[in-house]
C-alpha cells in the first residue's frame, strides 16, 4: 500500500523539527500502522475485511512508557481536540 504524499511530508517535517531540537529520529523508512491487536498469537483474521473510511482529524506526539498499565503517554495533541 502506498503512503499518501501528505503523510510523508508531515513525517519529514516533524523529523526535521525534532532534529533541530537535537533529538534523534528513527532512520528506517516511514511505515504508518495501526495496532489492532496486541499479544494475539491465537487470533485469526476475519474471512472478509469490512470497508471503512478513516478521516483523520488530529494527531499526537506519543511516548512509549514501557509500563503495562499505560503503554503510551500523550506528550502533545494537534488538530481537533488537541492542544496546539
Amino acid at each position: 500500500m502506498a503512503v499518501p504524499e501528505g503523510m510523508l511530508a508531515l513525517h519529514a517535517h516533524l523529523g526535521r523539527a525534532l532534529r533541530r531540537l537535537g533529538l534523534s529520529t528513527d532512520e528506517r523508512p516511514y511505515r504508518p500502522h495501526v495496532t489492532l491487536a496486541r499479544h494475539a498469537a491465537q487470533a485469526r483474521p476475519p474471512a472478509k475485511y469490512p470497508a471503512f473510511s478513516w478521516q483523520v482529524q488530529g494527531y499526537a506526539l506519543m511516548e512509549s512508557t514501557g509500563l503495562a498499565g499505560q503503554r503510551y503517554r500523550v506528550l502533545q495533541g494537534f488538530g481537533r481536540g488537541g492542544q496546539a
